[in-house]
This record gives C-alpha cells, sequence and structure tokens, in this order.
C-alpha cells in the first residue's frame, strides 16, 4: 500500500520521501531489482544505512550522510535495513530511561523523527511515508512517536480483526506514555524534542471482494464490525449508533483487489496503475488498470485531505 500511495503521489507531482523502517525490507524490494539490493549490503551502503544512523553516536545529525535512492523526480527512499532489528533492545532501554529523565534518553528516542525530518527537509520533501512492520516492537513504538499521523490497514480476515483491538490497546497505550515522558524532559532538550502525539487518520479496507460478505453471519457482518472495533479500540470512543463501512468517517476508502495485476507489476518493478501493454497489461487487464489508477488517485487524495495537504 504504501509503494502504490508513494507512487501515486509522486504522479501528483507532490515530492515524497519514502522510508522504509521494515527490518524485513520488503518496501525496498518493491522499489529496487535484485542488482541494486544486492549493492546495498556492500561495506559502503551500510556505513549509509539507517540502522547506521540509528546506531551512530555523532550528536549533530548533520554530520550523518544517509544513503537515499533516487526512484524519479518526485519521488526518493531511504531503503530498509536488516539491522534494525539489532536495535530494539536500544530503544527499549531508551524508552525506560526517560522515565529518569536522561538526555541522552531522549535523545535516541527521538532520533527517527529528527533524521527523517533532517532528510525530508534536504530533498524538500512535502510527504514523508514511513513503513513498517507488522508488529508492536519496540522500533514500531519508536516510529508511531516519530509519526503525525498513523493510517491502518485493514482486510475482512478474523485475524485482523482480531488484531484491531490488540493495535488499539497498545496503541493507545504508548501514546498515554510518551505523553507521561513529555513531562519529563530535560529543560535543555525541549528544543531537540518533538512533541508530537500521533493522530490516528483513519482506516483502508484492503483486498476488498464484495462476495467476502456472506461468509459472516447477518447479525454479526464485517462492514459493521470493524467500525465498531475502530472505535472502541482505537478511537476509544463508545458509539451505540450502528454504523457500515460505507458510511464510517473513519474509512479512508475502500481497496479492491488487482491480484493478476500485482504480479505482473512485481515483474516489471512497477505500480500497477502504471503498467502499459508492453508489460503485458493487454485486453480485459487494460480497463483494470485504468480503474486501479483511478482507486488509487483517490485514496490519495482522501488521504491528502484528511492532512490538509
Amino acid at each position: 500500500m504504501v509503494y502504490n500511495i508513494a507512487w501515486m503521489l509522486s504522479q501528483m507531482s507532490i515530492n515524497t520521501l519514502v522510508v522504509d523502517l521494515d527490518p524485513q525490507c520488503n518496501l525496498t524490494a518493491l522499489f529496487l531489482d535484485q542488482k541494486k539490493q544486492a549493492a546495498l549490503f556492500d561495506n559502503q551502503y551500510f556505513n549509509k544505512s539507517i540502522g547506521n544512523a540509528l546506531s551512530s553516536l555523532a550528536p549533530d545529525l548533520n554530520e550523518l550522510d544517509i544513503h537515499i535512492e533516487n526512484i524519479n523526480d518526485y519521488l526518493n527512499l531511504i531503503p530498509g535495513d536488516i539491522n534494525l532489528a539489532a536495535l530494539e533492545d536500544s530503544f527499549n532501554i531508551a524508552w525506560q530511561n526517560c522515565l529518569n529523565g536522561e538526555q541522552k534518553a531522549f535523545q535516541y528516542t527521538s532520533k527517527i523523527n529528527n533524521i527523517i525530518k533532517n532528510v525530508g527537509k534536504k530533498y524538500s520533501a512535502q510527504a514523508i511515508l514511513i513503513d513498517s512492520g507488522s508488529n508492536l516492537s519496540s522500533l514500531n513504538r519508536t516510529i508511531a512517536i516519530a509519526s503525525e499521523y498513523i493510517i491502518t490497514p485493514i482486510t475482512t480476515e478474523k485475524l485482523s480483526l482480531e488484531g484491531i483491538k490488540n493495535l488499539g490497546i497498545i496503541l493507545n497505550n504508548w501514546k498515554l506514555q510518551w505523553q507521561q515522558r513529555l513531562q519529563l524532559i530535560p529543560s535543555e532538550n525541549k528544543l531537540n524534542i518533538p512533541y508530537i502525539i500521533p493522530k490516528i487518520l483513519g482506516y483502508i479496507l484492503m483486498h476488498f471482494n464484495a462476495k467476502e460478505s456472506s461468509r459472516f453471519n447477518p447479525n454479526n457482518r464485517w462492514d459493521i464490525l470493524i467500525p465498531k472495533l475502530y472505535n472502541k479500540y482505537i478511537l476509544e470512543q463508545a458509539n451505540n449508533q450502528p454504523i457500515t463501512i460505507q458510511n464510517d468517517p473513519n474509512c479512508i476508502d475502500i481497496l479492491k483487489y488487482y491480484k493478476s495485476l500485482e504480479l505482473m507489476a512485481k515483474e516489471v518493478q512497477k505500480p500497477f496503475f502504471l503498467l502499459k501493454p508492453s508489460d503485458g497489461a493487454i485486453g480485459s487487464h487494460v480497463y483494470a488498470v485504468q480503474q486501479s489508477f483511478a482507486d488509487y488517485h483517490k485514496l490519495t487524495q482522501a488521504i491528502l485531505n484528511k492532512v490538509e495537504l
């Protein structure tokens, strides 16, 4: 999803910086071919990786030379780093030490935000998208408090619905704990610590298939259950009036699953809504490409409207 939205932003001539903070580097693999991916693991890149920047003790962030991949005139990428997983303990220790008002702990906890902000400024980014792993790790906690907005992708699968509960409880605990820590920042350090409490922007229903509604009991349908769970656990709001996804203000958009296009797009290393006949998008695929472009343009514009960009 991040990959396609980033490409669509660039198609709309919006300077975009994409940051892959998932240690599995799946987003990076979508943007870069195997040759470029292999080059990322040599020593020259490692010294400029996001993981190395986060582990560096350099006090001046301007001294950090982070590798950037230019995708097109409006799109740049900070590639992922498998070594990010090794920093989990460091983030967790810093998080705990913030309760003691330790200056270095706050500086480290805020480092992701400050690094991304510096790179974004350098490349005149109008929009910054961060991709994280699908877990509730200390790394993702640090990413969450470094973000201005959080968008949740949701599917109609039972595990995804159960995940709304866990995500809501943990995410709201992180926000509360960060608010508590902000009160303990040493006065001499306040200018370097971002006072950001992430705003929940909404959710996107992924891989929608109208036939899926038949899998659910009419009294417990996913189109009613998702808004109910999202309001209760993510937004912590009581809503006694049953609403459906179609009229839920928290639903940013509903995305159709373009399975055949996704397989084709991976082979040619481009978003499926930019596929051409020379890429194999012929026959009925031509209409699907046009429809997918309209869908992602609508989604991206909806996000831009919500953040007032």
